[in-house]
């Protein structure tokens, strides 16, 4: 093996490397604080029941309705609190 087929193995593993560090920083969630995103509009994806999902800056959450009572799907939804991955929504009047 030449010393150039190594340079050149290293850089192949490198450019690979790179290529998956890219890939998994561009779908990690962004690190939206409590103090971000509580008080956020969202939009309800699968209607909350007391639990669904919202979509809140284009990300998609678990959430649950502060008073327990049913949310449609579509509508439009607030964040009151955060708790741990859990958001807790009011509708948005």
């Amino acid at each position: 093996m030449s010393p150039y087929s190594i340079f050149i193995m290293l850089g192949v593993i490198g450019a690979l490397l790179s290529a998956v560090v890219l890939a998994l920083w561009k779908h990690k969630k962004s690190g939206t604080g409590e103090l971000h995103i509580v008080g956020a509009v969202g939009l309800v994806e699968s209607k909350l029941d007391p639990e669904g999902s919202v979509l809140i800056f284009n990300e998609l959450w678990r959430a649950r309705s502060f008073d327990g009572i049913e949310i449609a799907s579509k509508l439009r939804v607030r964040v009151v609190a955060l708790q741990d991955h859990l958001l807790i929504v009011r509708r948005d009047l």
